[in-house]
């Protein structure tokens, strides 16, 4: 059942709180529960950093070229987000469904993908660190480029990787005394 506070608050209430006070959203979400449909909601260019967006309803929202770095989107439906030159560094898409996405430009950087839907997105010319992270993420028919498509197999490897017989650092001195 959705949240009574939640529901009763307009779209553009939301969205005039949220140009005026990131702050003030997320204590608003906290005392109104998880329950937010801003699907198809125009966020172009705003500063959203930090905000949560956890389980929300983002359904082709717009957010090209908005400051969204350390935002929080776990489990949040963003099938049709349009993030083109976004700043997403450091942003939490745990479980987010991200279907038919797209990312174009934007900077992925720190974020995390884990078991996210991005089946068909457009991750193409994204700025992304080692830190990045896609684990179980769904990336079938996504389009990314080759430096991004070698973390992700690189990340994957590293994870089925058994960890035992790696080099603990030791001193390599003990096994050229036995040899002498």
């Amino acid at each position: 059942m959705a949240d009574k506070g939640a529901a009763k608050m307009a779209r553009e209430e939301i969205v005039a709180m949220l140009r005026h006070s990131v702050w003030e959203f997320n204590e608003w979400r906290r005392k109104n529960g998880n329950y937010l449909d801003l699907s198809m909601a125009d966020l172009r260019g705003l500063n959203l950093e930090g905000v949560d967006f956890s389980y929300a309803d983002l359904g082709r929202a717009s957010f090209d070229r908005a400051n969204l770095s350390g935002a929080n989107f776990t489990g949040a439906y963003l099938r049709g987000a349009i993030f083109d030159y976004a700043d997403l560094s450091g942003a939490n898409f745990t479980g987010a469904n991200l279907e038919l996405a797209s990312l174009k430009d934007a900077d992925i950087s720190d974020a995390i993908f884990s078991g996210a839907n991005l089946r068909g997105a457009d991750l193409t010319f994204v700025l992304f660190s080692s830190e990045t992270v896609f684990l179980e993420a769904l990336l079938s028919k996504a389009y990314i480029n080759k430096d991004l498509f070698e973390k992700v197999v690189n990340d994957f490897k590293q994870s089925i990787e058994p960890s035992f017989g790696q080099d603990d650092g030791g001193d390599d001195d003990e096994e050229e005394d036995i040899k002498d």
